[in-house]
């Protein structure tokens, strides 16, 4: 748990935010969220997934889900940026 509560520290966040949640991105293509709790948006250019305590937004164009299984979110499009939300 010392890695996570230095992550939160870093990117100045509440503690606890990114428990049990790993953004994985490959190029500005591709977006794997594993440990996710459903999806509470979806658009074009907005994926939003509900982390255990938080929300992690995939930005970008074009966004699509390739897949969702219980414990991982498959995104493809044109992604311009991940942002961490309370």
């Amino acid at each position: 748990m010392a890695y996570y509560e230095d992550m939160n520290k870093y990117l100045d966040l509440e503690q606890g935010l990114l428990c049990n949640c790993f953004v994985e991105l490959i190029n500005n293509k591709y977006c794997i969220i594993n440990g996710h709790r459903g999806i509470s948006e979806f658009s074009v250019d907005c994926v939003r997934v509900r982390a255990r305590k938080g929300y992690v937004c995939v930005l970008g164009q074009e966004l699509r889900i390739l897949a969702l299984t219980p414990t991982e979110v498959y995104v493809s499009g044109i992604i311009k940026g991940i942002q961490l939300d309370e």
